[in-house]
């Protein structure tokens, strides 16, 4: 029987395949341009350049779909068949100023979740039209949006983190909550109210990762330590800190699991530089330090590797993008070292 937290629910005693590819999205280092990438898991070969995109973009896969978000200057959904790019099977507004963060199908619809506005926007995966929205201005926090980020689905429920950011008021954090959104309804079921600025992904063999903090202070004089690394289950809630910035004064910045047990977080510090850590059981081992801006940790779904993606961090010259693998099982650099660079620095990546 599959315990995975994935969609497909049969009862027998197959394996889901596991990924094959990489979808990364790659963007010029002077944002003049951003390419859609492709690697090979099993050799590490990287098709480079296939097509143009944004250059402000999130990538999500699901249920057969490619996702290309289009946010700043653009706000467009893209949607693509895995391994055919020469062009999108549809392109959608996804509303003026809407900033697409991430899609998920859910009860044969495609739920995107719209960091401008106020409401999950609700298509048909087929052809892109708009067939309903979740109104979710309840939880605007004052400023007309509620900045909703990350979204797991499972079970026909969506979890979505919202970020309840005071954009009146220099994006102070002003709550954050998570919301249970019920596909079938297009309504919200359940919420949950955690710290400051959150976000969540799936933690395979417990349910949900929640990471929350804001990077700088008010006043942009410092970091502002506040964050924290949970677990997350609809039916107890936010489990009791497993990492916080209090205890390491530095700020969360991500964290991808590949088991119950395993997992990687990054964190990232006053002089610019960024940690990869290792999680082990509830231990955390500290496995390297770049002078690279770090944009983010994704598991890969085969349960043991993570991709971290950089790109040149403006306060560092010398430092460069690309990708590097962990072994989150072993606790080791995958790639020995050797970045992965396609043409332009990595911006999001995900998985099929």
């Amino acid at each position: 029987t599959d315990t995975d937290t994935d969609t497909d629910t049969d009862s027998d005693t197959d394996a889901d395949p596991l990924p094959t590819v990489a979808v990364l999205a790659t963007v010029a280092d002077d944002y003049s341009a951003g390419l859609l990438t492709t690697v090979n898991l099993d050799t590490m070969a990287i098709t480079d350049s296939i097509t143009a995109i944004p250059t402000d973009v999130g990538v999500s896969i699901d249920d057969g779909g490619v996702y290309v978000l289009g946010r700043y200057g653009s706000h467009t959904i893209r949607a693509y068949t895995p391994g055919s790019y020469a062009a999108p099977n549809w392109e959608v507004t996804a509303g003026k100023a809407a900033n697409p963060y991430e899609a998920a199908n859910c009860g044969g619809e495609l739920f995107v979740t719209r960091y401008g506005m106020n409401s999950l926007g609700v298509y048909d995966p087929a052809s892109g039209l708009l067939s309903g929205t979740v109104d979710l201005s309840a939880y605007d926090d004052g400023d007309g949006i509620p900045e909703m980020a990350g979204m797991v689905e499972t079970d026909g429920k969506l979890y979505v983190a919202l970020n309840q950011l005071d954009d009146d008021n220099g994006w102070v954090a002003d709550g954050g909550k998570i919301v249970e959104v019920d596909c079938a309804s297009k309504s919200v079921t359940a919420d949950w109210d955690v710290a400051p600025n959150p976000d969540i992904s799936t933690w395979p063999g417990v349910g949900m990762v929640v990471t929350t903090g804001v990077y700088y202070t008010a006043d942009y004089s410092d970091i502002e330590i506040d964050g924290a690394l949970y677990s997350f289950a609809p039916d107890s809630g936010l489990g009791a800190a497993l990492w916080s910035e209090v205890d390491h004064d530095t700020n969360l910045t991500s964290a991808a699991m590949v088991d119950a047990t395993h997992g990687v977080i990054l964190t990232s510090g006053r002089d610019s530089y960024y940690t990869a850590w290792c999680y082990n059981a509830g231990a955390f081992t500290e496995l390297f330090t770049t002078n690279s801006y770090v944009q983010g940790a994704e598991a890969v779904g085969d349960g043991t590797h993570v991709w971290l993606i950089a790109r040149p961090n403006w306060a560092d010259s010398s430092s460069v993008g690309g990708v590097i693998v962990v072994d989150a099982l072993t606790c080791t650099d995958a790639t020995a070292g050797a970045w992965l660079k396609p043409t332009f620095s990595p911006y999001a990546v995900a998985f099929y």
